[in-house]
Order: structure tokens, then C-alpha cells, then sequence
């Protein structure tokens, strides 16, 4: 990798040493580092589920994540700043990037589910930030 980047999305999808490795990279580019942890959005009638404490439970969630993601940051050793953030499209994720000024995006391609592999579909937000991202998309292979 080239040096001078700045600052790396980092786009965290649950695997632990995807993050880890990112951090490496980080490390070796002196970058400023934004982990971003995309959520699903969960709208609608929430009341009709039958919990009545839902959305506590998905705060709880959010903080969980964050809590896990800041743990990995604290034993590697790298200053992040940490967005645990419900993600409705994937052109959100493109707006964050944008916002925080990032040169680089750095994605795990997710683990395709059989119906994707016996259709050979493609990871649609890989495509996208391939596609329509302001700065260069790394993928790093588990």
C-alpha cells in the first residue's frame, strides 16, 4: 500500500480478525482510523411484536456492539472513532465515508449464504463502493 491516506472507513461486519487485520493496516499508513458497524433499521409497528421494551433492547444491542468494537481497539492498541449506526440503503454507508473525509474504504466481503452461491450472486455492497465510492474500496479476505 501507498502511503498517504489519512484516514480509513473501516466497515466492521462481526469478524474479529478482519478488524485486527484492518488495524494493521492502519498502523503501517499512521491513519486516522473510523470503525463503522452497519445495523439494519428496524421500523415499523414495533409495538405488534409483542416485546414491549424493543427498542431498549436495541439500544442495548447497539451498545454491545460498540462495547466489542472498542474492546478490539483497546487491544490493539489503535485510537477510533466508533459508529455503531442503523444503516437504512446501502448508499448510507457511501455518506459516511463522505462525511468523514476518508481516502480509504476497508471492507470484509460477507460470507455468502448458499442461495447466493448456488445463484453466484454478488456482495451488493462491494459492488456499490467499487462502483460509486469517492476513495479507493481495499477488501481484505479472512
Amino acid at each position: 500500500m501507498a502511503k498517504g491516506y489519512r484516514k480509513i472507513l473501516i466497515i466492521y461486519r462481526n469478524s474479529p480478525e478482519f478488524l485486527r487485520e484492518s488495524f494493521k493496516l492502519a498502523k503501517k499508513e499512521g491513519t486516522w482510523v473510523v470503525v463503522l458497524k452497519p445495523l439494519p433499521t428496524y421500523e415499523g409497528e414495533l409495538h405488534l411484536t409483542g416485546i414491549k421494551n424493543l427498542e431498549e433492547i436495541l439500544e442495548g444491542y447497539k451498545l454491545k456492539e460498540y462495547k466489542q468494537i472498542k474492546e478490539l481497539t483497546e487491544e490493539e492498541r489503535v485510537l477510533a472513532k466508533i459508529r455503531v449506526e442503523e444503516i437504512e440503503k446501502e448508499e448510507d454507508i457511501l455518506d459516511i465515508a463522505i462525511e468523514e473525509n476518508c481516502d480509504l474504504i476497508v471492507i470484509e466481503p460477507k460470507k455468502p449464504t448458499l442461495f447466493e452461491r448456488l445463484l453466484s450472486l454478488k456482495d451488493r455492497l462491494i459492488e456499490l463502493l467499487i462502483d460509486q465510492s469517492p476513495c479507493p474500496v481495499f477488501i481484505i479476505r479472512n
